[in-house]
This record gives structure tokens, C-alpha cells and sequence, in this order.
């Protein structure tokens, strides 16, 4: 027998199963990569384009309670923070109220001040939920403001809204984010602007609950929703507006820029004031995904892969990124812009109101509130919002 002959076979059969090796290694590197693009393309529609159903987290325990203040757990899970001056909601099974300023911070325990706004005082031991709403029920309810509940009629069908009368011939129209309380949202700003004179119309639209359901029920960022927004602007003009400004928040900034550019009414708009609007939907998700990295690997998923990801949920969910592009479209603005910023925002980049702003430097005036989150700049400063909304309603109304 040869040794030589054995020692060249082990070669040819260790070569072999390298070569598997290394086709095996490449194909689930290959199969890592598209697993990734399918995830992305998922976690966007079910995160982004799917309605999300408001769903408070209990996760806090209270530990003191006196009158006036409260103790909970010094921990955020939110970008509400309860270790901050914050005003915030708190809620708890029987209850709500509100804490604003902070009293004492220590490593396990936050004391803040505290009114109970609704039901019994909660007890040491139980859960409570924080939310950025501060408010919750309706304008009579949380603030004693005497309201109609109408019923705007859209080419979907009714849209139930609240409206406030006041004597401005401004109507202001307010369209809420997706995925918190709908119209509940705007009751921390609904005050200042029935002081100010202005009617309110704080509009539900489709896919809200009471509102008219679409087949998968998604939102689309302003290509559908326009239609609900038009209705409502319709409705205004019907019962005397001259004209309206429409407050949007987050998706509600994008529904308001797509019927800035796109809507037969926009004769009508007198202006917009948008906090933390989605300026470019598809830019989003690249910066939502910029530090993902292959599976079993530390290598950066690279940008093409979530090009195809959003090529794929393109082509599923008839989304057009171009129409839902505002910064690229900027050009079609017409009308002043107030841009509220939230440089604290972990739900939308900041860096979309900043450069849709920049496109637009003679119609946009943004306003910076640099630690707030997504849609809480009234939270960490109220008297500041309220006075530059007010100030702004009176220069465009």
C-alpha cells in the first residue's frame, strides 16, 4: 500500500469538505441576507403600515402616595420620561391623573407632583401605565369645554369628530398620529386654541375606531387619507370658514402635507402647523434600520438590502414612496409652516423636520424643543407651545 496514495486522498477528501464548508458558510450567509430583507419588510408593514391599536403598559409600580405627589419606579420605557419635569398621564385600573413637576429622584424611586384627574387616588402596590397624553376623554370631560360630537361625511363615510364653535372665521383642523388615543391627542392644545377664538374640528379618519375600515386596514401616509381630510375641510367651508389651518402630528403632518400639494381645497389653507411630521416615509425606514447587522455576524446590513426590503412591500402593498416623499416635493408648498421639532424623537428622525425645513426656508419657521420626544414638545415646555401656536395662528389667521 502507498502512503503516499493515502496522504493524497485525505488531501482530495480534506479539500472536499472545505469547499462544502465554505458553500455551506456562503449559503447561510446568502439565506441570513434574505431572511433580513423579508424581516424588514415585515416589521415595516406591520409596525408602520398596519393600524396599531392603543394598548397602555402597566409597567410601573407605585411605592408612595401622599396628597399632591407620587412615588413610582425610577424607570422609562417610553420616550415619556417619568424621571423629567415632563407633564405626562398616568393611569391605573379605576383611575387617571397627571404629574408635572419633579420633586425628589432617587436610584429606584421618582416623586412627582400629582393630581388625580379622574376616579380614585391609586394605592401603593398598584400598576400605573405613563402616557404623553396628559389628558384623556373628551373636551368636557377633561376640560369642562362644551363640544358637538358630528359626524363628517367622506366619500367612506362618516367620520366621527368633536367641534368646538368660536367666533374666528379660521377654522383649525386637527389630525392626529397613528397608534395613540386619536383625537384625544389634541387635548392638551384644544384649550389654548378655544381661548384664542378659534373653532376646533378634531377629525377621526379611516381605520380609527367609529371611523369607515379599508380592506388590511394600513395606513398610507396622505395617498388615501387626503380624502377624509378634504371631507373635513369640506365640512368647514360649508357651515362658514373662510379658511383653515390643519395641525398635524407624526402621520397627521403627512396627511396635511399631501392635501397641501394634492387637494382641490387648498385655496382654502391658510396654513399648517405640523410636530413631528413623516416627511419621507421611505427615509424612515432606512434610518430605522441603518444599524442592523447580518445574522450571526457583526457585518452592517448594507443600504441595498433594505432598497430591495422596500422594493418587496412596495410591490405587496401598492405604496407609492414617491407621493409620500414631502421633502422632495417641497416645492409644491404653498402656504406658511410652522414645524415643531422633537429633537428627543425616537419615532421619526428629527432630521426630517429638519430637512424638509431647510427646502423651504420662506414659507417653513421651525422651532426646535430639543428634549422632547415624538409628539411631546407641549409636555416639556406648555406655556412655550401654546404661546408659539397661538402667536402663529394670529400672524397666518
Amino acid at each position: 500500500m502507498s502512503y503516499r496514495g493515502i496522504d493524497s486522498g485525505r488531501q482530495s477528501l480534506v479539500g472536499s469538505l472545505l469547499k462544502a464548508s465554505l458553500i455551506l458558510l456562503i449559503l447561510g450567509f446568502l439565506a441570513g441576507i434574505v431572511w433580513v430583507t423579508y424581516q424588514i419588510a415585515d416589521d415595516f408593514s406591520s409596525e408602520t403600515l398596519e393600524v396599531q391599536e392603543y394598548e397602555p403598559s402597566f409597567d410601573l409600580t407605585v411605592r408612595e402616595v401622599f396628597t399632591g405627589e407620587i412615588g413610582v419606579d425610577n424607570r422609562s420605557f417610553t420616550e415619556t420620561r417619568i424621571d423629567s419635569d415632563e407633564v405626562a398621564g398616568l393611569q391605573w385600573f379605576g383611575g387617571y391623573g397627571q404629574v408635572t413637576g419633579l420633586v425628589d429622584e432617587r436610584p429606584t424611586l421618582v416623586v412627582r407632583k400629582f393630581e388625580v384627574l379622574e376616579g380614585e387616588r391609586p394605592d401603593v402596590g398598584d400598576q400605573v401605565a405613563v402616557d404623553h397624553l396628559a389628558y384623556r376623554g373628551d373636551p368636557e370631560s377633561a376640560h369642562g369645554i362644551a363640544f358637538d360630537e358630528v359626524s363628517v361625511p367622506s366619500r367612506l363615510g362618516n367620520l366621527p369628530s368633536w367641534f368646538i364653535d368660536g367666533p374666528s372665521s379660521t377654522w383649525a383642523i386637527l389630525v392626529h398620529d397613528v397608534g395613540d388615543r386619536g383625537r384625544e391627542e389634541f387635548l392638551r392644545i384644544i384649550p389654548a386654541l378655544v381661548d384664542a377664538g378659534h373653532p376646533v374640528l378634531a377629525i377621526s379618519y379611516r381605520n380609527d375606531d367609529g371611523a369607515p375600515k379599508t380592506e388590511g386596514r394600513r395606513n398610507s401616509y396622505g395617498i388615501d387619507e387626503i380624502d377624509d381630510l378634504e371631507a373635513a375641510v369640506q365640512y368647514a367651508l360649508d357651515r362658514g370658514a373662510d379658511n383653515v389651518v390643519v395641525v398635524g402630528h407624526g402621520a397627521g403632518g403627512a396627511i396635511a402635507l399631501s392635501f397641501a400639494y394634492d387637494s382641490r381645497l387648498v385655496s382654502a389653507l391658510a396654513g399648517l402647523i405640523l410636530e413631528a411630521p413623516m416627511t419621507d416615509l421611505e427615509e424612515e425606514v432606512y434610518a430605522d434600520n441603518d444599524d442592523l447587522t447580518i445574522p450571526g455576524t457583526q457585518i452592517t446590513l448594507p443600504e441595498q438590502m433594505t432598497w430591495l426590503a422596500l422594493r418587496l412591500a412596495q410591490r405587496r402593498w401598492d405604496i407609492d414612496f414617491n407621493r409620500t416623499d414631502y421633502v422632495a416635493r417641497s416645492g409644491e408648498l404653498t402656504v406658511p409652516t410652522l414645524v415643531i421639532r422633537n429633537g428627543a424623537d425616537e419615532t421619526i428622525d428629527p432630521d426630517q423636520s429638519d430637512r424638509f425645513s431647510s427646502r423651504r426656508p420662506d414659507l417653513v419657521r421651525l422651532e426646535n424643543f430639543e428634549t422632547a420626544g415624538h409628539n411631546r414638545a407641549w409636555n416639556v415646555d406648555p406655556e412655550r407651545y401654546e404661546g408659539l401656536v397661538i402667536d402663529w395662528l394670529r400672524e397666518v389667521g
